[in-house]
């Protein structure tokens, strides 16, 4: 989460600066949330069409985007579906004036089997697809809510003593918990987007963490 002037001059120690000072470290806070995210979503970004290219052996296009490359790739296999579906239809209309053309019968048959072959592999593919766009999404999701929580824990005080470790299992437990009871989920409000949280079984906001992305 970027800071915003509201929580920096909440803090003591930076009530006295101008607010030319603070807008500047709220700047710096924007571009290292973005700097960080960015780059985490860029992983992903090229994880996510490796796997599909894995899947179909189709390359992306230079500039497009993920979820317009399976849409395309989906596209195209629908495409190849119709044309077999089309040549099949052609070649049942010419069986049916001569239907002891041996040689017709042959190409139907192979027409047939490609036809089933292809539809299989829409079906088993589209499956496929939707499961790596699922953990794509539930990923990218992930980036955003691990960074806001790290940014809103960050300026946790624990008694002098507590290993870093154990601060850390107390932090990672407070997290699961929350997480437990509520759903995370972006939503924009005057071209402003937030991380909030729902609640699993209300469905209402319960908590809000401010988060560019």
């Amino acid at each position: 989460m970027a800071l915003s002037i509201d929580i920096l001059k909440a803090n003591q120690v930076l009530a006295s600066l101008t607010n030319e000072q603070l807008t500047a470290i709220v700047e710096l806070s924007t571009n290292d949330e973005a700097t960080v995210i960015g780059q985490k979503i860029g992983a992903l970004h090229g994880q996510y069409d490796a796997d599909v290219k894995a899947l179909t052996g189709l390359d992306k296009n230079q500039c497009e985007k993920s979820y317009d490359y399976v849409k395309r790739v989906l596209g195209a296999y629908k495409e190849d579906v119709t044309k077999l579906q089309t040549e099949k239809t052609d070649l049942e209309a010419k069986l049916a004036s001569s239907s002891g053309d041996a040689a017709l019968k042959q190409k139907l048959a192979d027409v047939e089997k490609r036809l089933t072959d292809a539809q299989a592999l829409i079906d088993t593919n589209k499956t496929s697809l939707e499961a790596k766009t699922k953990e794509y999404e539930d990923a990218l999701r992930n980036v955003h809510v691990d960074y806001a929580f790290a940014q809103a824990t960050s300026g946790l005080k624990f008694k002098a003593g507590i290993p870093e470790s154990v601060q850390s299992v107390l932090v990672n437990n407070a997290k699961a918990e929350i997480l437990s009871k509520s759903k995370p989920e972006f939503i924009e409000v005057n071209g402003v987007k937030s991380l909030v949280f729902r609640d699993w079984e209300t469905d209402r906001k319960s908590t809000r963490l401010n988060s560019s992305h």
